[in-house]
């Protein structure tokens, strides 16, 4: 027979409706997350049994088949709740081989109980013993429904255990408080439920009726809330720490940002402090690093009438590179006086043996005799030295054979080659971010484009020579950022 619907079964379908609406609101808040997944399948779980529960009580005519069904399906709420607990503790938790054998407890439990449904006499069987008196449920206290209790029992006490465990390793507080709510809401609502429900039925008491629910109800809407609130509090949460983060990242770059104006003064003193005064030549150079510190280097030798000079362009730019420079130069201090392939073969050496993997340095270096009027020159693997004539405005490049240092590619070897020079003749030396200067349709400035600008700045005196150039650079790249060090150095014979 079926009994009238009345306010507290009406209230309890709103409940168990707004229990559902929680598991899937958990769910959808993030599907990802262990925890929403297995809280939703452990809170859909238990609503099912709730609902099974008050369907077998408003529909007593199939009593039997309901509250068997109902035995099944709650067999498996000790195992999510188990599975739920392990991933409250630990959100990456990977669960091992025992943890998923246990499962085939409840599915065994549930398999009696289905097989129970469709067998005629076990069915039969079960419904002579089961029987609502009033609002009080009566069913015996067998050997599967014993099995059914202890399996609960236990699966819940396992799960306490892990709450507990947790509780007791975590050292966030946030943390604690969430296992705390999840041990003390399951505690209160399943034990007492439990011990109401299958304690009094084993001893033949009856369960009492929709009062007995209320300990799980409460509990698994303490449950979903207390989730949904850490769920939202952990968004506040990870915004604070991005917040924190941010500010020990400036803190970090305020240091980095000191340490590189640092070593930017350091690099600056690695180079000459002014250009030399020789009789007979001008000089004048320019060093724009990208970053605070480059990867390019030059220095200056005087020997009686002749002025030696050195330009290094290391691989890439930034410290790393300007370290590099730094054994560059305590190279060249130590045998500066050694001709152009004599030098470049040290330094080949010291790149190759001090230099970071596949960090290599192209470097030219220059002897001007006012004496014989002559420049030789020796590359390693560098832009080649361009002679603008005074007269005719002829631009001879100086291209000699010679790789760039530290290439560790067997013994290197270089070549010297040789110009004569007249008064008013300009020696100009550069790094390749000069041609490779782009601009915003990624067209590079190239070496036309350089010596038609260094025959337009002859007229000029040498600061300014330099001066027109860097202005026309800027002008073609326009606002796109410079891409490399720049290095100039113009020498003019008087």
């Amino acid at each position: 027979m079926s009994i009238p619907i009345t306010y507290i079964d009406l209230l309890m379908i709103l409940v168990l409706t707004l229990l559902v609406s929680i598991a899937i609101s958990v769910y959808i808040h993030n599907r990802n997350s262990n925890i929403n997944r297995l809280f939703s399948l452990f809170m859909l779980n238990v609503t099912a049994w709730l609902f099974l529960s008050m369907l077998h009580f408003l529909f007593r005519q199939h009593l039997a088949v309901l509250l068997a069904f109902q035995t099944a399906v709650g067999s498996f709420m000790g195992i999510t709740f188990y599975y739920f607990a392990l991933v409250i503790v630990d959100e990456q938790h990977m669960r091992r081989r025992w943890e998923n054998a246990l499962a085939i407890v409840p599915a065994a439990i549930a398999g009696w109980y289905i097989i129970t449904i469709i067998h005629p006499d076990l069915l039969a069987d079960f419904n002579s013993r089961v029987r609502y008196e009033g609002i009080k449920l009566h069913r015996p206290g067998d050997l599967p429904y014993w099995a059914y209790t202890t399996w609960l029992f236990s699966a819940f006490i396992m799960g306490y255990g892990v709450l507990i465990s947790g509780l007791r390793r975590k050292g966030d507080t946030q943390a604690r408080k969430r296992i705390r709510n999840v041990l003390w809401a399951s505690i209160l609502g399943q034990l007492t439920t439990l011990g109401i429900n299958n304690l009094s039925s084993i001893l033949g008491l009856g369960q009492p009726g929709w009062i007995a629910l209320m300990p799980i109800l409460a509990s698994l809407c303490w449950i979903g809330v207390s989730i949904i609130r850490d769920r939202i509090w952990t968004v506040e949460y990870l915004l604070e720490v991005i917040r924190q983060s941010e500010e020990k990242l400036g803190e970090r770059n305020r240091i980095i940002e000191a340490d590189l104006e640092l070593a930017r003064l350091i690099q600056k003193k690695l180079l000459p402090d002014k250009a030399p005064q020789l009789p007979g030549l001008g000089v004048h150079a320019v060093y724009l690093p990208v970053d605070k510190v480059g990867g390019d280097y030059y220095d200056f030798i005087v020997e009686h009438n002749v002025l030696g000079v050195l330009l290094a362009d290391v691989s890439g730019h930034g410290i790393a590179s300007a370290f590099l420079s730094s054994i560059i130069k305590m190279g060249f201090n130590y045998h500066a006086g050694s001709n152009g392939p004599a030098l470049f073969k040290t330094l080949d050496r010291l790149v190759a043996e001090k230099g970071a993997n596949a960090m290599f340095a192209t470097a030219v270096f220059c002897r001007i005799d006012t004496g014989t009027m002559r420049l030789t020159s020796c590359r390693a693997g560098h832009c080649p030295p361009l002679v603008i004539r005074s007269g005719s405005g002829e631009i001879v490049s100086i291209e000699t054979p010679g790789r760039a240092l530290g290439m560790n590619l067997g013994e290197p070897r270089y070549h010297i080659g040789e110009i004569e020079l007249s008064r008013g003749d300009r020696i100009f030396l550069y790094t390749d971010g000069v041609t490779e200067t782009m601009n915003s349709d990624r067209v590079l400035f190239d070496e036309e484009r350089l010596k038609n600008a260094l025959r337009e700045g002859m007229g000029y005196a040498l600061e300014e020579f330099c001066e027109k150039l860097l202005a026309k650079l800027k002008e073609f790249s326009g606002d796109n950022p410079q891409g490399d060090d720049i290095t100039i150095i113009a020498v003019e014979v008087k």
